[in-house]
């Protein structure tokens, strides 16, 4: 009970109390009873404002729990009234909170509860609710022998997922995820419900397609599927622990980067993959899905096996349909979402998308490995990985599916990514039974310690980062961040360094927006927000 009289301070203190008044009683006169309206002093209020990490925990002036497009529209027309921001959540998967408002005080218009899913046979098409996990997407496109392509977690929602990016293992042969979108059923900033597709408000369409929780919440997703692939190869290729070699480390990452650029088949998904825990040496492995037979798995992999300056110490390859294979990249969480939560964490993730045009030079791979492994983790921290998986690429002289599409094909800024970097950073609370227990003692999203991480480890993972970052610059050149994982500051590609986010967790919406955008984006995305949103009813840190 304390803390959700401190959670409602923290709310009441964010908003003037006359202005909370008016949108209660707003929302509770205009929302239908299909819907669920949650106040700051509604049982539930904790458990419905937080996200998974909960390194960043804000407080909703409201979350609505949305049955209807009608009740969603209600909900954006009442906070507009009273000058309450607004932010669309799907599966409370934004790594700074974001589904939350980003900030205390927001509207969360929540669609979780939008998870219909129909097939047209004629078009290939799927028509899937905005509150649709991964997994259960897949289930639900499985039944017709269909798929398309997406990330490995089966608990992140399609509605932040599909509109940021969308990469998955299928990417490099179908696209992202947000090129799939043909159509959308969303509610505007003025609270109109409106069907978008290239006959109709193109210019929202190009927008949502990148950047939308800026432009509007979207309900459900019109969407290209393709037929399954007879059989798949899952693989996991291990080479051991490495203790004192990192000229060969950092060998390797330049072969793989090499082989990126120009021999990996665009049935490959691939992630080099690296992790360690204090006092332990750097374990290596290679991971990912082939969407093809084994045989034609082990001709597509042994030129990068043999440009390696080492030898795999072991191999578990298997055959299996498509929906196994996206059991087996789960590792372990059910596909099927239904009452399954959870388990909350306090991770630091960091990203960086490495541009075709500007591969990483030895020199650049070298002082990463370096950091790997001559700087002591810090006390806190439990267990550090990078996952590089291979984004773009050309094979055979034709570019793969993400850098085949013009750059303006939709608002998604990263397309010229040749390589992805994904670092997660994980603190002693992350371990997998004190998390088990966090999660069944809540039975919700609700669990853990808030705003706990270890001092030291953003340091660290910043310092990791900038061992790229930092010499890249001092080459003349650039990288950019994916709009899926949302930065803190000290974020790669930021012009100022800092190695204290502490004070100042997130980017700069100027930041954010030049990395993940780049200027030509911005700027388009500047005017169609004056033009969608110009009294700023969506809002949040990174908003446009």
């Amino acid at each position: 009970m304390i803390l959700l009289y401190a959670a409602t301070a923290a709310c009441l203190s964010a908003l003037a109390s006359a202005t909370i008044v008016g949108l209660d009683h707003c929302l509770l006169t205009k929302v239908s009873p299909a819907s669920t309206v949650v106040l700051p002093l509604s049982p539930g209020y904790l458990n419905a404002t937080t996200s998974t990490n909960l390194s960043w925990e804000y407080y909703a002036a409201a979350i609505v729990f949305v049955a209807t497009p009608e009740d969603a529209a209600a909900a954006i027309k009442c906070a507009a009234a009273h000058k309450v921001p607004v932010t669309p959540r799907g599966g409370r998967h934004s790594y700074a909170s974001f589904g939350s408002g980003g900030r205390n005080g927001a509207l969360v218009v929540d669609v979780t509860a939008l998870r219909n899913v129909t097939y047209d046979a004629n078009t290939g098409y799927a028509t899937v609710g905005a509150g649709l996990r991964l997994g259960d997407l897949a289930l639900a496109l499985d039944a017709y022998g269909r798929a398309t392509p997406h990330g490995t977690c089966p608990l992140v929602g399609i509605g932040g997922h599909a509109t940021c990016g969308g990469f998955g293992d299928a990417s490099r042969q179908w696209g992202l995820l947000t090129d799939q979108i043909v159509g959308v059923t969303a509610v505007s900033a003025t609270g109109d419900i409106l069907h978008v597709d290239e006959s109709h408000h193109p210019d929202l369409l190009w927008a949502i397609r990148g950047a939308a929780p800026s432009f509007a919440t979207v309900l459900s997703f019109t969407i290209k599927t393709y037929p399954q692939p007879t059989v798949t190869t899952y693989y996991i290729i291990e080479f051991g622990n490495f203790s004192n070699s990192p000229d060969i480390a950092a060998q390797a990452l330049s072969a793989y980067q090499s082989f990126a650029a120009t021999s990996a088949p665009p049935e490959l998904g691939i992630r080099f993959r690296f992790s360690r825990q204090p006092t332990l040496p750097l374990d290596v492995m290679l991971n990912g899905v082939y969407y093809g037979s084994q045989e034609d798995f082990t001709a597509a992999i042994q030129p990068l096996l043999d440009s390696l300056p080492f030898q795999p110490v072991s191999q578990t390859i298997s055959t299996q349909s498509y929906i196994e294979s996206v059991v087996l990249l789960a590792v372990g969480d059910p596909l099927n979402s239904t009452d399954h939560y959870d388990t909350p964490n306090t991770a630091y993730l960091k990203s960086i998308l490495v541009p075709t045009q500007s591969p990483l030079s030895d020199d650049t791979w070298s002082k990463f490995v370096d950091f790997a492994f001559n700087t002591e983790i810090p006390d806190g921290i439990i267990y550090y990985f990078w996952e590089i998986d291979i984004f773009g690429g050309s094979f055979n002289g034709k570019p793969t599916a993400i850098p085949s599409l013009s750059p303006d094909v939709n608002a998604f800024g990263g397309r010229d990514g040749l390589i992805l970097m994904q670092q997660y950073v994980l603190p002693l609370s992350e371990d997998p039974l004190h998390l088990l227990m966090s999660s069944l003692s809540s039975g919700t999203y609700a669990g853990g310690d808030p705003g706990k991480y270890p001092a030291g480890g953003r340091t660290f993972a910043n310092n990791f980062a900038g061992a790229i970052i930092n010499n890249v610059h001092a080459e003349g050149k650039e990288v950019k961040a994916y709009a899926c994982y949302v930065e803190y500051a000290s974020v790669v590609g930021a012009k100022d360094f800092i190695t204290d986010a502490a004070t100042s967790p997130l980017l700069s919406a100027d930041q954010a927006h030049a990395l993940y955008y780049g200027p030509d984006h911005t700027r388009r995305l500047k005017d169609l927000k004056r033009k969608w949103d110009p009294a700023r009813v969506f809002d949040f840190p990174h908003a446009f």
